[in-house]
């Protein structure tokens, strides 16, 4: 399913937040690929082309490092951007982890608005 806004995998373990955040996205105009454990993600074929990976923060950079493999494994990592979604503000080692590796964080009970507006930055820099 291609959209204009594109695809975005969305890993939430919380599976009740996962389903806000995904109503959200949807609304906004994007499709939303929602799983709760990196095991249930598919690999994706090259029609499904994954813009965004919204996940639920990572504690170490191993834990990260294995996760984004495994994420790229699954989808078109060319043009794949990541964004970090945690309720507490990242430590300094975490946010230097972030921006070495260019990837986006948010705080996880930021407003919908805040939200939506953070999605739509990162997807226009990928050409959607």
């Amino acid at each position: 399913m291609k959209n204009k806004n594109g695809n975005i995998l969305l890993l939430e373990e919380d599976r009740e937040l996962g389903n806000v955040i995904k109503n959200i996205l949807e609304a906004d105009g994007h499709n939303v690929y929602l799983y709760h454990n990196i095991e249930d993600v598919p690999a994706f074929s090259k029609n499904e082309k994954i813009s965004l990976a919204i996940l639920n923060s990572c504690h170490s950079e191993i834990v990260c490092d294995t996760l984004f493999n495994s994420i790229k494994e699954k989808t078109s990592p060319k043009d794949l951007k990541i964004m970090i979604t945690a309720s507490d503000i990242p430590t300094i080692s975490e946010y230097n982890y972030y921006q070495k590796n260019k990837i986006f964080f948010l705080n996880k009970y930021s407003s919908p608005l805040k939200l939506q507006e953070k999605v739509s930055l990162i997807i226009s820099q990928t050409g959607g």
